[in-house]
Parts: structure tokens; sequence; C-alpha cells
């Protein structure tokens, strides 16, 4: 199964960011947009795993986040990213709470050995296959506090990808 680490965002930041992107959901509508419900910001991402390896990483992230704090965040600018497949990707940028978002993918990257990088850029994907050059100053308010890390499994379905949470940890 395919798994990943994030901090999912709470529904009324959620609803938020959806509402806020209604015009650029009007303008980009080749675009595939997340839902609203898979909005978070990713922490780690683990490819496929076994049932085993699953569980091995629920309590390794259980010991590692113990103690962690909620992060209180604010988005605001949109980024877009652009990858081999010139396949663009649509974001809203962390504009507070980065450093601590930063500290938590680092906490998660050491407790399951992985590589722990400066490149990590905290933000929450809006769109696939976006024509970027409409967005170049467009910006999304919106703020709220994270309090959940969970690990996800993803399911890549036709009408889009389902993320089931396998574990959830509360953070202080």
């Amino acid at each position: 199964m395919r798994l990943f680490v994030a901090l999912p965002l709470p529904p009324d930041l959620a609803r938020l960011i959806i509402e806020g992107a209604a015009p650029l959901r009007e303008a980009l509508r080749e675009a595939r947009w997340v839902r609203e419900e898979n909005l978070h910001i990713t922490l780690a991402f683990l490819g496929e795993q076994s049932d085993r390896d699953a569980a091995l990483i629920g309590a390794r992230l259980e010991a590692a986040l113990a103690g962690a704090a909620k992060i209180p965040v604010r988005a605001g600018k949109l980024a877009c990213f652009t990858h081999a497949q010139d396949a663009s990707v649509l974001a809203l940028r962390i504009t507070e709470g980065q450093r601590e978002a930063r500290e938590l993918a680092a906490r998660t990257a050491r407790a399951l050995f992985l590589p722990v990088t400066n490149a990590f850029t905290p933000h929450i994907t809006l769109a696939r296959r976006a024509r970027t050059a409409l967005v170049h100053e467009a910006a999304i308010e919106a703020s709220g506090t994270l309090g959940t890390v969970a690990l996800f499994k993803s399911d890549l379905c036709r009408t889009g990808p389902v993320y089931t949470p396998l574990a959830l940890f509360l953070l202080a």
C-alpha cells in the first residue's frame, strides 16, 4: 500500500481554502483539483509499504511525535511547481508555521530513517496539471491550527486519490 505522513487540515480551514480557490477553479477548469477532505501538508512520502511495515511506521511515529506541539498556520500566496513531465502543481504556500512544519517533517524523517532535507517547503497542494500563467499574483488568505499528524494510505482511483488514515497522532 502507498503511504505518506501529513498534517491534515481541519475542516474549517479546508473550507476557507476551497472557498478562496473558487475563482481559480473557474479559470483553471482543466486542472485536477484536490478534494476538500484531502487537503493536507505532506511531511513524508513513504511509497509502497507492507501491512507489517505500516504497523512499525505507526509505532515509530507515535514515539517520535510524543509531545509535539500544535502548529498555528497562515496560508497566503499561491505557488506553482513544475515537474519533469511538465505537469504543474498549484499550491498554497504556508507563510506562518513554516519553521514548525519543517521541524515536524525533520522529526518524522529521523524517526523513519529518511534523509532530512532543507529543501522541504511546507505547502498545501490545490491542483495538478494547472496552467500556471494565470496565478502569478493570486493569493488565498486562510489561517488555523493544525493539531493532528496522520499516517495515510493512498488509493489511486479514476476519480482521484482516496486517503485513508491508518493512524492519527494528536499534537499537544
